[in-house]
């Protein structure tokens, strides 16, 4: 299972748009049959832009050309994933309309949300096991007002924990412009993937 960490900080308008682009593109790569493509997006709960990150990522996986999902039993997957999230209230689990009608509907994307890790609404279900289609999911970890403490103390360890989110071929670090390098250095030697890309895809680390 491949993350996304957000670290927290203030991204321009521009920047924030990149990060949703190379999700979107991640994710719609042969249907997310890619062993590149990310399934999980780690998020600082108290990130000022949270909220309008997700709005933003929103539209842009309904706009963004999919590809049809390859692998054998990865829709069957994708809409076990979310029946279960739907069945723990309507807002978890979402399936995301294209905007092209000639988009066929098995190629929608599903967006997840895991709840906060370490709080009772959490369920890591969808962190367990490659979805291997379009299929997106939401963990929140709690802080996210120092980058450097957030990233070290919180998401690090939460997805190199193989309990938690087995697997180790590939991760995204999303930062901003503003973020100084040592932080960002930092991270990435902390980080026990295989390939670790820095604000670009995945697939090229690889």
């Amino acid at each position: 299972v491949n993350p996304i960490i957000i670290s927290p900080g203030q991204y321009g308008a521009t920047e924030l748009q990149r990060v949703i682009e190379l999700i979107a593109m991640s994710k719609n790569h042969y249907g997310g049959c890619d062993n590149s493509a990310l399934q999980v997006i780690v998020l600082p709960k108290d990130w000022p832009q949270k909220d309008s990150f997700k709005e933003k990522l929103e539209e842009g996986l309904k706009n963004y050309p999919p590809q049809p999902s390859y692998c054998s039993g990865a829709l069957e997957r994708q809409n076990d994933l979310y029946k279960t999230y739907q069945s723990m209230g309507e807002k978890r689990a979402v399936i995301l309309e294209h905007s092209s009608e000639e988009v066929p509907a098995d190629q929608y994307a599903t967006l997840l949300d895991c709840g906060t890790f370490g709080e009772a609404d959490f369920d890591g279900t969808a962190l367990q096991s490659p979805v291997n289609s379009l299929v997106i999911a939401y963990v929140e970890l709690p802080g996210g007002k120092s980058p450097s403490k957030w990233l070290q103390n919180s998401a690090i360890p939460f997805v190199n924990n193989e309990d938690v989110m087995p697997g180790s071929v590939a991760a995204l670090l999303a930062v901003p412009s503003s973020q100084p390098k040592n932080v960002t250095n930092a991270a990435v030697a902390s980080l026990h993937y295989g390939a670790i890309a820095v604000n670009s895809p995945p697939s090229l680390a690889i």
